[in-house]
């Protein structure tokens, strides 16, 4: 539809102009007195594991932010973004939005998460800003499709990958030539392209952020073509900190600092930042504030960290730790991931601070357990599979059937997809009594 169609189309009660707003007596929109340094906007934290809190955004946080991630990642104005992440994350509003202003480039916005897969064909862009489930819906739906092809085919396919992650290590010159690679050709014409025309003909790169994203998801996308850099940073530094660059590409890294951003590592190997995106403090909570910001002006992530050739290797979370009655410390991050890349899961969450054991509450994918006899008996086996590699006070003894998902609506996720550990936990106390009194 032309400009002048719609601008003509007054039926439509969502087309507004500026003669709405604007009254006859100020025909002129009204100059701005807006300092660097003032409020721009106040953004609640997700609260994945406590109660959320507003952080105080200033305008000179938000377009230092925006400055830096166009000086780190190449964006021109001829550059689609696809917008699918809600505009009430941070990660979203800086460079999904504010960075492409800044670079000229074109923003869509997908229709919804679930008509996504349609709007990347349709819409065909160059870049999205991402967070890792998307990519690790995609990559499960791959699997499941591998497990269903002849043996030879697979290992043909795991070959391709294999090969075409040399090349791309080599790329990136950090690998030697082989001559494997002469067979790439072929490989792209009978397995990649086809996964690669699912994100559009024009797409260049995926910026992923908001949680960790496996590195053997990311390097079976990267294998494939579809090139995914991994970001990291917070709400309260407006919000990236770091960012894999195209030519220097480390899917187990979350990248180098912006620039502008300083890094230094504290006690417990906790990664500190400091900057001029560094947020004013959280809405009336200056207790909080003092917490995270301490009197040096070093922002506490609360994430252990390696800093390796000024790229940064996430390690831990210091909150995140389970620590069962016996004293044994268990990261569940980790456990929650291992079962996550078996397809029959949908969510989960591992459970046990304070108890004997640990436990699992899990939202199972209801198409691949259709029929099963005992349901539960089934998933505890799958878990188990996924549990091998783990030591013996890592075991989860028993599992918690959430017959509702998790969404966004319920409270149960966070708005880039992670599970909200609290909410859930309430929500489920009657489960957890079960799998820990057997009533």
């Amino acid at each position: 539809m032309s400009i002048e169609a719609i601008s003509d189309n007054k039926s439509d009660e969502r087309l507004l102009t500026i003669d709405h707003w604007l009254k006859d007596s100020q025909p002129h929109p009204l100059s701005s007195e807006i300092k660097p340094n003032d409020l721009a906007s106040i953004v609640y934290t997700s609260g994945t594991t406590g109660k959320s809190k507003g952080v105080m955004l200033t305008h000179n946080n938000i377009m230092q932010n925006a400055w830096a991630g166009v000086h780190s990642i190449d964006v021109y104005p001829y550059d689609h973004f696809l917008s699918f992440l809600p505009m009430s994350h941070m990660l979203e509003r800086t460079i999904g939005y504010y960075l492409p202003i800044l670079s000229g480039a074109k923003v869509s916005f997908s229709r919804s998460i679930t008509e996504l897969a349609q709007d990347l064909v349709t819409q065909s862009p160059s870049i999205i800003i991402s967070v890792p489930r998307i990519f690790e819906r995609v990559h499960l739906k791959i699997e499941q499709t591998l497990e269903q092809k002849p043996k030879i085919l697979k290992a043909l396919f795991n070959y391709a990958i294999k090969t075409s992650w040399e090349h791309y290590i080599f790329t990136q010159h950090k690998g030697h030539w082989k001559p494997s690679f002469l067979l790439l050709p072929l490989f792209d014409s009978i397995f990649f392209k086809k996964i690669r025309e699912k994100f559009g003909k024009e797409f260049r790169f995926a910026i992923s952020g908001g949680a960790a994203l496996e590195f053997h998801v990311a390097q079976l996308f990267i294998s494939i073509g579809i090139v995914i850099v991994q970001g990291y940073g917070l709400t309260e530094y407006s919000p990236v900190i770091s960012v894999n660059r195209l030519n220097d590409n480390d899917p187990k890294s979350v990248g180098e600092p912006l620039p502008g951003v300083e890094v230094s590592i504290g006690d417990e190997s906790e990664l500190l930042v400091k900057g001029k995106s560094t947020m004013q403090g959280y809405w009336n909570n200056k207790e909080a504030t003092k917490q995270i910001i301490d009197e040096k002006g070093w922002l506490h992530t609360g994430d252990q960290v390696n800093i390796v050739d000024n790229k940064i290797y996430i390690t831990g979370r210091l909150k995140d730790i389970l620590v069962l009655s016996n004293g044994e410390k268990v990261p569940p991050c980790e456990i929650e991931q291992a079962i996550l890349q078996d397809p029959i899961f949908e969510n989960v969450i591992i459970i046990g601070d304070k108890r004997p054991y640990l436990s699992a509450l899990v939202v199972p994918n209801n198409e691949l357990i259709n029929g099963s006899v005992s349901v539960e008996e089934k998933l505890m086996q799958h878990i188990q599979d996924k549990m091998k590699v783990f030591p013996g006070y890592a075991k989860i003894h028993k599992i918690g059937l959430c017959k509702d998902a998790w969404t966004i609506e319920n409270g149960c996720l966070t708005p880039t997809l992670k599970p909200k550990r609290i909410a859930i936990i309430e929500q489920n106390q009657h489960l957890i009594e079960q799998m820990y009194t057997g009533h």
